[in-house]
Order: C-alpha cells, then sequence, then structure tokens
C-alpha cells in the first residue's frame, strides 16, 4: 500500500529523452500517452555537469 503525497511520473520527451516529475496524488492522474505540459520555477532548479 502506498501512502505518499506524490505520484511519481517518467515523462519522454519529443528530443527522446525522459524525465522524473512529481504530481500531488489530488490531482487526476492523466490517461498513458496524453500530450502533458511540465515546468518547474527557475529557483527550483539545478543544473548538474556530466
Amino acid at each position: 500500500m502506498y501512502m505518499g503525497t506524490h505520484v511519481h511520473y517518467v515523462v519522454n520527451l519529443d528530443s527522446g529523452e525522459s524525465v522524473t516529475v512529481m504530481q500531488p496524488k489530488l490531482e487526476a492522474m492523466p490517461e498513458i500517452n496524453t500530450p502533458i505540459f511540465i515546468h518547474w520555477n527557475p529557483i527550483d532548479c539545478l543544473a548538474i555537469a556530466t
């Protein structure tokens, strides 16, 4: 049983890369293959060099 406050998704980007995102459980879950828009505040970003 999962009792967390968020659901994590792996989102496949048009570029072929993937991003893991989280969404509050209170919001409706999108259907598989539904186009979505992801965004974040610049203050929440952390660039990691490889």
